[in-house]
């Protein structure tokens, strides 16, 4: 198992300053720290900043950890965009660089970013596939004649042409909730990221026999990657364990009031809870909602260790998994070599 943190994570630093994500300085000090502390990938998210600037800063001061985005939007960028960013990052890196793909939902995409909305499966095939063929035109001279429902991309002169780089071509792995995608990432990516709203039963019951029918999933067996869904709680510190635990409480309450992750409710018979849960959020009863997440609901979603248990317990919870990533809260409650013994104790077996 490979094991992961957030380098895009501000409070490192300063945890009153969320501007220090944008600090050079500050991310590269933090990618080079991680990477001795023994993490096999850095990981940087779209949520409140682009996610490629910590990447591309970071890739200057390691030399062997993954760089992945956990996640890109996809559709908010046209696939010649993401090509571009994505080569460059893939040579800055020397290869490192693995592309973290999500659809995202309709209305963030349609209100925040003023995008088109369409069948996000149908459209993320297509991206994909755009992103080889543009690749393809730039490592191989393959000639770019993209015509498909959703990018019609047929124009590259020399001048615009970065061309080759002297790695492979970065890879793709989807984020994904639904079996719909799965089957995809199975189908077309080298791996999928699993949304922190997945329990294992999940998981192992719904996800993995629609990811293991695909064609990649098939030519690259224990190469494709999977990541650990679910939260995690490492702390020694009963006060902080209990407030974090009401913390991912609400979470998984307002996940599961959403209709297109039901699934991950009804493999659990807890379909009476998921509709409850959607009837206050549509009364706007958000107070209401976390009560109705019992300790044993939340089990299934969230492991909570102490360090000394953290590597078997996070071992058997996520034993479907090749990636994990753990809470930067580690680092603060236990230092740095407590942390790079966990790291190891975790990846030795």
């Amino acid at each position: 198992m490979k094991i992961g943190i957030n380098i895009s994570d501000s409070r490192l630093f300063d945890e009153n300053n969320s501007s220090d994500i944008v600090l050079p300085q500050k991310i590269s000090a933090r990618s080079k720290l991680f990477e001795s502390i023994g993490f096999d990938f850095l990981t940087s998210n779209e949520t409140k900043a682009n996610p490629f600037v910590p990447l591309s800063i970071g890739s200057e001061s390691t030399t062997t950890s993954e760089l992945i985005s956990s996640i890109a939007l996809a559709f908010v960028r046209s696939p010649m965009d993401l090509a571009y960013i994505s080569w460059d990052l893939q040579r800055i890196s020397n290869g490192r660089f693995v592309l973290g793909l999500g659809s995202q939902v309709r209305g963030h995409v349609v209100r925040r970013f003023s995008g088109e909305w369409h069948p996000p499966i149908s459209r993320m095939r297509e991206y994909i596939e755009s992103l080889t063929k543009i690749w393809n035109c730039w490592q191989n001279g393959d000639k770019l004649n993209i015509k498909g429902d959703y990018y019609n991309i047929d124009l590259m002169t020399p001048f615009f042409n970065p061309g080759p780089i002297s790695n492979e071509f970065p890879k793709i792995i989807l984020a994904a909730v639904n079996t719909n995608m799965s089957k995809l990432s199975g189908e077309l990516s080298d791996g999928i990221i699993l949304h922190g709203f997945s329990t294992k039963k999940y998981v192992q019951k719904v996800l993995l026999p629609e990811i293991e029918k695909g064609k990649k999933y098939k030519q690259l067996k224990d190469e494709f990657i999977i990541t650990s869904g679910g939260f995690v709680i490492i702390s020694d510190n009963e006060k902080n364990i209990q407030s974090k635990i009401e913390q991912i409480r609400s979470q998984v309450a307002f996940y599961a009031s959403t209709k297109s992750y039901r699934k991950v409710m009804e493999i659990h018979g807890w379909e009476n809870i998921a509709d409850q849960l959607y009837r206050y959020s549509v009364d706007g009863k958000w107070d209401k909602m976390p009560s109705l997440i019992t300790d044993d609901v939340l089990d299934e979603f969230l492991l909570v260790s102490s360090l000394k248990e953290a590597p078997k317990k996070i071992k058997s919870k996520f034993n479907y998994a090749n990636y994990l990533s753990i809470p930067i809260d580690v680092i603060y409650e236990f230092g740095i070599d407590q942390t790079k013994n966990l790291v190891n104790k975790m990846k030795s077996g």
